[in-house]
């Protein structure tokens, strides 16, 4: 699930319908990391958007807490980009979890104080 200023967003996946779908993450306040497909759809209009590169497409699914965004480690070329971006980023294994239709997102839990 995403959450943006404007808007809330739930992924696609065996668990959801393309009406619901999203191929990005929040990476801060006004940044999203998205795949080409939705980059420039004009949906995360007044929004600074990251694409990720060709055949990394999964890597949209990341995770930002705090200051850190965690991305997949299958995805390098999508972490020397957002390391290039400024954000500190931390490298996961997400092979196993990708093999049940998860990735970063679906698979944490986070709240705000």
């Amino acid at each position: 699930m995403l959450v943006t200023p404007n808007v809330v967003m739930i992924g696609l996946s065996a668990r959801t319908d393309k009406s619901g779908a999203t191929d990005c993450s929040l990476l801060d306040e006004e940044t999203v990391l998205a795949t080409h497909r939705l980059a420039g759809s004009g949906f995360f209009r007044g929004m600074r958007e990251i694409v990720t590169p060709e055949g990394e497409e999964a890597a949209a699914n990341a995770l930002r807490v705090n200051d850190v965004v965690f991305v997949g480690a299958d995805y390098p070329r999508t972490i020397d980009l957002l390391d290039r971006e400024g954000y500190k980023v931390v490298a996961v294994k997400t092979g196993e979890i990708g093999r049940i239709d998860a990735g970063l997102s679906c698979m944490s839990l986070r709240w705000r104080r």
